[in-house]
């Protein structure tokens, strides 16, 4: 599979945004990505605080893609065959992306089948967890200063990062 950003590598955000908004995120469960990195903290979320949770992770996610599909011309990603059994609800999907000049990075993709199909919940970027990256941010947030510092940090962040960009 290859990803051609010669359209995008101008900087044109809005295509990136736009290009990650309908072939990527369809399939991951940001509800499930943002309680498992939230992790224990979770329970002592309301339903609104864990919504915006829920919105500001999904929002930090979208830049980040964004941001690594600008910051590349051409790339290849070489998807690794399936191991997995007829019955099994958690699978990886392992792959590799490969820039010109640089070593390749293992992306792994771990996904849980759900009614809707299957869906992403964590992704490993060198063998390393997204989800547990954040929740190690997440967890000193709520730490200091609660659910709301934590829901503050993320507005915060995202807004920071959208100001970069513009």
């Amino acid at each position: 599979m290859y990803w051609r950003a010669t359209r995008i590598k101008a900087g044109n955000r809005d295509k990136i945004n736009q290009l990650v908004e309908t072939k990527v995120l369809p399939y991951f469960d940001f509800q499930e990505m943002a309680q498992l990195a939230v992790g224990k903290h979770w329970s002592k979320a309301t339903p609104e605080q864990r919504e915006k949770i829920v919105d500001e992770f999904r929002t930090l996610l979208v830049r980040t893609y964004a941001g690594a599909i600008a910051s590349v011309a051409e790339y290849k990603i070489n998807f690794k065959p399936l191991h997995s059994q007829p019955n099994d609800s958690k699978v990886t999907v392992r792959s590799e992306v490969l820039k010109p000049g640089a070593p390749p990075v293992t992306l792994d993709y771990r996904m849980e089948k759900q009614s809707g199909g299957w869906k992403v919940y964590d992704v490993l970027v060198d063998q390393a967890s997204l989800v547990t990256v954040y929740r190690n941010s997440f967890n000193s947030n709520v730490r200091k200063s609660g659910i709301d510092g934590l829901i503050t940090a993320l507005v915060n962040r995202n807004r920071g990062n959208t100001a970069e960009k513009k």
